[in-house]
């Protein structure tokens, strides 16, 4: 869409003052966004955080699958699985941070901001898959009941529950709006919840001898992990299908311009679309009331970026100027 949206607009008015106007437009977009600061302030702080996360996370899905074959707990190995999916993911985020701050070559203008969101569409893929292994799994162990050792399980549930809490922690705050950082730290937050649950089956366990309830619980995690699957592929396919980014809406942020702007007569052509986590692009046609000189449009392109910036967080736009509407120039 932007590639169409850039070329059209550049070829569009062959006036020499025109032309010029949004070519300063152009210019000050490109500086003001991808690539500077107000993206990537934030990311080695998320690299180290992410770190400490993996090397958590990981330890602890080690004990819970050798908990969970000691102890015949499959909810133990369906909660080691989730674990799996959270390692996997962090270390396929940290490999995009890794990627995505990488300067951008001439076949990717946007540089590599995107491989962020295949590794959060990889990241549910994965999800899904492993849900389905637990449940059939699940499936087998109601049809053909195992002893559970619930001792065991009980301190290794408790063990679990720990690790999530310290990881939750340690994610918690790091990675703003971030689509693979929210996704890691809402999957622990939900893998916390499946720990209690484990932790009070193996107390139930060992109180009444209700072995079942261990593949129960297994089934009861894995609609957890669906749940959360779900979320990252309904963002992700959003990102990669270059929705309007949630809580903006097109129409009404070329209202906003026409009612903040003396110059502009009415805006048309709103695109507006996500490179990636908390990084939006935009295109706009601007009417003008009266002709400007190429410095007067240059100040007015300055001012319109800085706007949508802080009022709807569009850190990279790009303004046609004209006078008339698009539709009567086109």
């Amino acid at each position: 869409m932007s590639d169409h949206d850039h070329d059209h607009d550049h070829s569009h008015d062959h006036s020499g003052g025109h032309d010029h106007g949004h070519h300063h437009g152009h210019h000050h977009g490109h500086s003001h966004g991808l690539g500077g600061h107000h993206f990537d302030a934030h990311r080695p702080e998320e690299r180290k955080r992410l770190k400490i996360a993996i090397v958590i996370t990981t330890a602890a899905m080690i004990v819970e699958i050798v908990g969970g074959v000691i102890t015949g707990s499959l909810a133990l190995i369906s909660d080691a699985g989730h674990m799996l999916t959270h390692s996997a993911a962090l270390f396929v985020s940290l490999m995009a941070m890794h990627f995505a701050a990488k300067p951008g070559k001439a076949k990717h203008t946007y540089g590599l901001y995107r491989v962020e969101i295949l590794a959060a569409l990889f990241n549910a893929v994965t999800l899904a898959l492993i849900t389905g292994l637990i449940a059939h799994e699940a499936y087998e162990r109601l049809q053909n009941p195992t002893d559970i050792l619930a001792g065991e399980m009980f301190a290794i549930a408790v063990f679990g529950l720990v690790v999530n809490l310290v990881t939750a922690w340690v994610l918690h705050g790091a990675g703003g709006d971030d689509i693979n950082f929210r996704g890691a730290f809402f999957h622990m937050l939900g893998d916390t919840i499946s720990s209690v649950a484990i932790v009070g089956g193996a107390i139930l366990i060992w109180w009444k001898g209700w072995d079942w309830i261990d593949p129960v619980l297994s089934v009861l995690i894995c609609l957890v992990i669906l749940y959360w699957a779900w979320g990252l592929t309904r963002d992700a396919v959003s990102v990669l299908m270059e929705a309007a980014p949630a809580g903006i809406e097109p129409t009404q942020l070329g209202a906003r311009l026409v009612e903040n702007f003396d110059e502009i007569a009415s805006v048309s052509d709103v695109h507006v679309w996500v490179i990636t986590s908390s990084r939006n692009a935009m295109t706009a046609y601007i009417a003008l009331h009266v002709d400007l000189s190429l410095a007067q449009q240059d100040e007015l392109a300055h001012r319109l970026r800085h706007f949508v910036d802080d009022e709807f967080g569009v850190g990279h736009a790009l303004f046609q100027f004209g006078r008339g509407s698009k539709a009567a120039r086109d």
